[in-house]
């Protein structure tokens, strides 16, 4: 109905016990995340119209990681495989001025 295709169907990402599906829009797509029961990953905020965070891929990986910590970004979510990027690590940076952003290597 919104010219999305299903790029990715729900897969179990098990670091984080939720599951995450892909949705492709042209000129972009949007990551859909769903808590599985025991999962760490709260959706308190899911209400306020805000996104919880963004997703940026990155060919330097770990020198983005390691900026991060220099720059004082917590990292929240330390470099794990993930079965929703192909076994690409991926990790949880919070910035004071930006929010939490997602890194995903490429």
């Amino acid at each position: 109905m919104l010219g999305a295709r299903v790029e990715m169907p729900a897969t179990l990402v098990s670091a984080d016990q939720v599951r995450v599906a892909f949705l492709s829009f042209r000129g972009g797509r949007i990551e859909l995340v769903e808590p599985c029961a025991g999962s760490r990953i709260k959706t308190a905020g899911a209400d306020s119209g805000h996104p919880d965070h963004l997703c940026f891929r990155c060919d330097n990986f770990d020198e983005m990681i390691r900026g991060a910590r220099a720059s004082g970004g917590i990292v929240v979510r330390p470099p794990v495989a993930s079965q929703a990027f192909d076994g690409k690590r991926m990790a949880f940076v919070l910035y004071h001025a930006l929010g939490l952003i997602e890194w995903v290597e490429r």
